[in-house]
């Protein structure tokens, strides 16, 4: 049996993204799949990186912000809560050989076990042809359903589909099933959040979602304590949901 760690939607978070790493390998997971966002929100996106870039066995995916974090588009786009300031402060945190890799991230990944084909992203795509020059990601989708997620995910191959982007677990199924994995850890809760997805040798499989402790105080002192741009409207927003969980591009 193969056990493969999933997760996604980091955004600084380190202390988060450690546990969770180190959590995953505690349960023997033989492998990695990161659904995109290592970077913005949080406080410490060089690092993580650092610690994505080290993994062994990890496939590691593209996200919007990622994204431009490799074009330096340091701007406030559309539905944001990230401003252009915090955008610019971050990804001039980011060293340039971190910018590099983040360029080379494909934008999917698919493996076939069985007779079961599964995809991993970030998102669902906008078009059949896709690439991370231009933007990818279809439009997120608020109060998902079956026949929604169908219609958004139709140029998105796979009987099973692991994704993020929204920060809000969900299993959905429809033509396929779809599975929001969570954020890690941009969210309320002490606990940084994932899936293990178990491949047996017959075939079969089966996914579980698991979450363990992290340092969250250790998040907020550095998020608050240091020269973030907007860090404390940003903490509130997304790792307290105290303006609500409104479906906004995140």
């Amino acid at each position: 049996m193969r056990k493969i760690g999933i997760f996604t939607d980091v955004h600084g978070n380190y202390q988060a993204l450690q546990a969770i790493t180190e959590y995953m390998q505690s349960q023997q997971c033989d492998s990695f799949v990161f659904c995109g966002d290592a970077v913005d929100m949080g406080p410490s996106s060089a690092q993580c990186l650092e610690l994505l870039f080290s993994l062994n066995n990890a496939v590691l995916l593209a996200g919007n912000h990622d994204r431009d974090c490799v074009f330096n588009l340091a701007r406030h786009a559309p539905l944001s809560h990230t401003s252009a300031e915090h955008k610019r402060y971050v990804f001039d945190s980011i060293p340039k050989q971190y910018k590099d890799k983040l360029h080379s991230l494909p934008l999917k990944y698919t493996l076939r076990h069985g007779d079961t084909l599964f995809t991993f992203c970030h998102y669902a795509f906008n078009a059949q042809e896709v690439s991370i020059e231009q933007y990818p990601f279809a439009q997120l989708v608020n109060n998902p359903n079956a026949q929604l997620f169908d219609q958004t995910f139709a140029y998105t191959e796979g009987d099973v589909i692991f994704f993020g982007h929204k920060h809000e677990p969900c299993d959905i199924q429809g033509k396929r099933l779809y599975v929001d994995v969570g954020s890690v850890g941009c969210h309320r809760e002490t606990y940084a959040k994932g899936i293990i997805l178990h491949l047996n040798d017959d075939g079969s499989w089966s996914y579980q979602r698991v979450q363990c402790p992290y340092d969250r105080d250790k998040l907020k002192k550095l998020m608050l304590g240091g020269s973030l741009p907007d860090a404390q409207y940003i903490f509130d927003f997304y790792f307290e949901h105290k303006y609500g969980v409104n479906g906004d591009n995140k």
